[in-house]
This record gives C-alpha cells, structure tokens and sequence, in this order.
C-alpha cells in the first residue's frame, strides 16, 4: 500500500479544511473526530481510504466485464441500444432520471454481475460462534467464505444459468429475481455499504457509453479477436485477463455532445 498517497490525499483536505474552502465528507468527520477515534495520522489516512480503495478496483472491473459481454452477446447489446434510443433520444445524454425508463439496460447490468462475478470466491467472514451445517463442524472464529461464483449460478434460481439473459431480471414475478442482492456485494450485515453508489456509478457509464458507441472486436490480421468468455485473472477480485476492443460512434455528433457534457461536469466540479 502507497502511504505517501493516502498520507497526501488526506493533508489535502486538511489544508483545505484550514483555508475554509472544503466539502464536507466523510474525511472532514474523520479528522475532526481523529481524538475520539484514537487513530493516529497513518491509521486515518488508511482508514478514510478504504472506500476508495475497495470501490474503485471492483466497479471498474464490473465494467470490464459487461463490455465482456458487449462483445459475446451483441444481440443484447442492440436491445440496451434500442431501448436508450426510444426513451432519451439523440440530442442528450442519459441521465439519472431515465434509469426507471430503462428496465432493459438494467437487466443488462444485473446480469452481467450475475454471469461472471467480480469477486468469485466471496469475501471473508469470521464464525462468531460455534455452528454445525449439513454434518460439518464450523468452529468458532473458523473463516469462511461463500462460493458467490457458484451461488449466482444456481439454476433453481436463475434456469439455464450460464446463458446471458437479461430478461431473466425484467420479465419476472419472483421475488428472490425483483430483490436480488448480487453476490459479488457479499452478504448478510457486512454486505458492501456502496452497493449503491457502484450500481448507479455502472449503470450512467453504461447507459452512456451504448448510447453513444457501439462496443466492437479488435480485428488482428484480419480476423476479429473476441476475449474468451472465462479468460480471467485469478484473485479475490477476478478481471478479464486479456480484454480488446473498439469503440465506434454511433451518430456523427457523438464527440460534440461528449465534449460539452465533459466541460459541463468540469465546470460543476471546479465550483465545488
């Protein structure tokens, strides 16, 4: 771990906090409160970091794997395409406010986590107690771990489970579908607080990125290379190991439209 990263990061915000020109967050209730907390400089600055740190890895590699499936499952892809199109249009952009209107482009995302999952093995928890389950001991303070890969792909839950569909989340009555919590979040009360803010983060660049590109191969001495679907890296967080490919306009005044939204954001940031 970088310290002299999350060491510099946190004097940034006391500096501001001095010079009366920050935001409150999350860092501001954690230095003014480092006394109470009892933490000395390292132990907050790794401490404030954690949601960074363990948001920003998954969340792009949960992107990484929906273009994955961009490119094996392009009819899909032309129904997220056709369904953006018809409710927002060509002369804006998605927005948080389409999201209810596009049940299909959220199926496509809850699916691409249910197909291949970004953290397999799950994340560790701790028996708190001594607990027997199907015969097996698990003793108290035994770490365990769920199969969330295997879990996603139970077929009493999700029929035809290695099949990518979308619609399985869209045209369902089943409340195990409608309230699904994804694996990949973990489980129970340590589930991931930002569950939320990586779903809503996956949901505006992938709504965005459809409407404005199609998701194409590479071509490699004139053939098209498609990742295979289980080339992975192996870890606690799985990524595609060996992800290409091409992003191509969809209308002419893509660029003109991306620009202006770019400095529009820019713009609202500086006045923060």
């Amino acid at each position: 771990m970088n310290t002299n990263l999350y060491m510099t990061a946190m004097n940034d915000v006391k500096k501001r906090m001095q010079d009366g020109v920050v935001q409150p967050c999350t860092t501001t209730y954690g230095i003014a409160k480092q006394k109470e907390l009892g933490f000395n400089d390292i132990e907050l600055a790794y401490a404030l970091s954690a949601p960074w740190a363990a948001g920003i890895g998954t969340t792009t590699t949960a992107l990484e794997i929906a273009i994955l499936a961009m490119l094996h499952f392009p009819e899909c892809v032309r129904k997220v395409q056709g369904e953006i199109d018809a409710v927002v249009g060509r002369d804006r952009l998605p927005t948080f406010e389409d999201q209810q209107s596009l049940p299909y482009t959220g199926g496509f995302i809850k699916e691409t986590l249910r197909w291949r999952n970004v953290t397999p093995t799950g994340i560790a928890h701790s028996a708190t107690e001594d607990n027997t389950y199907h015969g097996m001991f698990i003793p108290k303070g035994t770490t365990v771990y769920a199969n969330a890969a295997e879990i996603t792909l139970d077929p009493t839950v999700f029929p035809d489970p290695h099949a990518f569909k979308p619609e399985r989340f869209v045209e369902t009555t089943d409340p195990r579908l409608i309230n699904h919590r994804f694996g990949c979040f973990g489980f129970g009360r340590r589930i991931c607080p930002g569950m939320h803010v990586a779903l809503q983060s996956l949901y505006i660049v992938i709504s965005r990125m459809l409407w404005a590109f199609d998701v194409l191969p590479v071509v490699e001495n004139g053939v098209e290379y498609i990742p295979g679907a289980d080339d992975f890296t192996l870890g606690l967080v799985s990524r595609p190991a060996n992800l290409k490919y091409r992003l191509v306009p969809r209308f002419e005044y893509v660029k003109e439209l991306i620009t202006m939204e770019a400095e529009r954001a820019t713009a609202e940031v500086a006045a923060l």
